[in-house]
């Protein structure tokens, strides 16, 4: 079949939305099917496999309806622009109650899974028969009871299978190969510990990219680079931590991906995967200089060799590809809080490559939110929606009896996901949740363009006379930056909307439940804005805002202490909430430092504790 290599055209039967993979539900049977259910981190499905797939229907969005069934063969679906193939899987399926209010859906079903931007969806469902659900699951219950122990035989096996030209029998071995390399769960709870696995898994999924772009499967290869990435890291962190035979292989998985992506015509990602690779040359460029200095022999992170040919083949693709090393994608995001009136919003720019955790950070400070923690989640639709939200590093499912936010299952890392993930083309949305729901944010993509960022260093300066010259002063990013906005943001901890409302009758001099009077309720207000809030800039009672700058420098140990005036009766009835107020300026300022203090957040952090322990000494 012929489908649309973008958007997943879903045959459903009438009534129902969509479908698709749900973390709630595997969740919620995670330990009566741990190592059976298909997870939407899962690039292929593993053998003898079981889906759960949650139901999303058209008139009433709480009906709730669970199906299970085993995953079954893979088929191969031609796409129809241009980008190569897909696959999809074959499932039968009957209702599998997992909520307590779980409505009726008899029958057996059957249907086809294929994996959309974040989460396997239905791509095809209609009735089943008993016969055929059970003969499906006696198979996968089958295949689900071979134990696989010799992970390096069955790569072996794999490399053969594609060395012969059987790509599809080479991503069967590889699948199951992987089954034995999983991470143990002493390495996920501790960076520390012993990875025995780390060097075969980083080769079977890197053949497993191959043997999938060989196919032209090119999507299904730039998915098992990102495991790669979401396992070890980014490259300068994977060599912090890899060994040179396993840094080796993840520099080749590195390739292989901006391959496919160059494939798809994803050209900033595939450039980006080129750029990645060029660190090693970079680092062999300046091995020499370190060696004569240091007078001794220093090993490189990746095999001489194996480095040459990397680096050879992503240099010939960056000028295939005509690309200057500081080209970016643009989005310029409109953000609206939904439930105010008039508008309250932000337009903001940001580059593709954006993660969701900074685009959080970005939107409070845009905002003049206080950022309160653990109280966000984005949510895009995909087939249903799909949550993202801060995951600790190292999160596993801990004991029944210890607490957690169980958030963390349910959602996908905020921060493994970006901006060019979530919105491909002008128009798509997204929603900000913030403070567990009482406030909304509507995100709408109104531009995207690819330019050359500035990210020249003193621009005007000549490099050989001040090449061994320290700079006085910092750099900062052209993005992010905000462009446009309307209106103050509220206080946090009002109350959403409604409670809103209520706090601008109580400023206006009306009483609500909440707030007694005027002065109660600006009160309120001065301890729950952020730093690029002005509403209260003009109120007599305010203490002004601290500047971030105040945040981040050092406190002299002498400076004595300001003791705040006492605010006169006058002073409380001077100016008050003003709900119209937005500077940009400010808004800027606030955005640029925090984005600084982002990007440069590990060194700060280390300067920090140096100054910590610098003054420990003193004392």
């Amino acid at each position: 079949m012929t489908v649309d290599a973008v958007k997943i055209v879903a045959r459903l039967p009438a009534g129902i939305r969509a479908a698709g993979v749900d973390n709630a539900a595997v969740v919620k049977l995670r330990d009566e099917y741990q190592d059976a259910l298909l997870a939407n981190s899962d690039v292929f499905p593993e053998p003898g496999a079981f889906a759960l797939v949650s139901l999303f229907f058209e008139e009433d969005s709480n009906k709730k309806v669970t199906l299970r069934g085993p995953v079954g063969a893979q088929q191969t679906v031609e796409l129809a622009s241009g980008q190569g193939v897909d696959f999809a899987y074959e499932f039968q399926a009957k209702q599998h109650k997992v909520f307590e209010d779980e409505a009726e859906f008899e029958g057996f079903w059957k249907g086809l899974l294929r994996f959309s931007r974040f989460r396997w969806v239905v791509a095809e469902l209609s009735e089943s028969t008993e016969a055929e659900y059970k003969a499906a699951e006696e198979k996968a219950i089958a295949a689900a009871n071979v134990k696989e122990t010799d992970g390096a035989k069955l790569h072996e096996q794999g490399v053969a299978a594609m060395e012969a030209g059987n790509f599809n029998e080479a991503l069967t071995l590889f699948t199951r190969a992987f089954k034995t390399c999983e991470l143990p769960e002493e390495a996920l709870e501790n960076d520390d510990s012993e990875d025995p696995h780390a060097a075969l898994r980083l080769q079977v999924l890197g053949s497993r990219a191959k043997a999938s772009f060989q196919l032209k499967a090119y999507t299904v290869a730039v998915r098992d680079g990102e495991m790669v990435e979401r396992i070890y890291g980014r490259p300068v962190e994977a060599l912090d931590s890899l060994d040179q035979t396993e840094a080796g292989f993840y520099f080749q998985s590195v390739l292989t991906s901006a391959e496919a992506n160059r494939a798809l015509g994803n050209r900033i990602e595939a450039g980006s995967g080129y750029m990645a690779i060029m660190l090693l040359k970079m680092i062999e460029d300046q091995r020499a200089e370190i060696q004569a200095e240091a007078g001794q022999t220093l090993e490189l992170p990746v095999a001489p060799e194996l480095a040459k040919t990397l680096t050879e083949a992503a240099s010939a693709q960056l000028a295939a590809l005509n690309m200057d090393e500081n080209s970016g994608t643009i989005y310029s995001l409109k953000i609206s809080l939904v439930g105010v009136t008039p508008e309250v919003w932000r337009t903001i720019e940001v580059t593709g490559h954006t993660t969701l955790g900074d685009l959080r950070e970005y939107i409070t400070m845009a905002f003049g939110w206080c950022g309160a923690p653990n109280t966000h989640e984005f949510e895009v639709y995909d087939h249903g929606i799909v949550r993202f939200t801060t995951i600790p590093d190292n999160f596993v499912i801990p004991d029944e009896e210890e607490e957690f936010d169980e958030r963390h299952e349910i959602c996908e890392d905020e921060d493994l996901t970006n901006v060019a993930m979530v919105a491909s083309k002008v128009g798509d949305t997204f929603t900000y949740i913030y403070e567990k729901g009482d406030w909304v944010h509507q995100v709408t993509v109104e531009e995207i363009r690819e330019e050359t960022l500035n990210d020249d260093c003193c621009a005007g300066h000549d490099d050989e006379e001040n090449e061994d010259k320290e700079h006085e002063h910092e750099h900062t990013s052209e993005y992010p930056k905000v462009i446009g906005g309307a209106r103050a943001c509220p206080p946090d901890e009002v109350g959403g909307p409604a409670g809103y409302a209520q706090f601008l009758q109580a400023v206006s001099g009306t009483p609500t439940e909440r707030f007694p009077d005027r002065i109660s309720a600006l009160n309120f207000a001065k301890d729950n804005i952020g730093f690029s809030n002005n509403a209260l800039d003009s109120w007599g009672g305010s203490i002004g805002k601290r500047s971030l700058d105040a945040i981040i420098e050092e406190v002299d140990e002498d400076e004595e202490e300001v003791v705040e005036a006492e605010k006169t009766p006058a002073d409380l009835e001077k100016g008050g909430w003003d709900a119209e107020a937005f500077i940009l300026d400010e808004a800027q300022k606030c955005l640029a430092t925090i984005a600084a203090m982002l990007e440069n957040g590990d060194d700060d952090e280390e300067e920090w504790e140096d100054d910590e322990e610098e003054e420990d000494e003193d004392l």
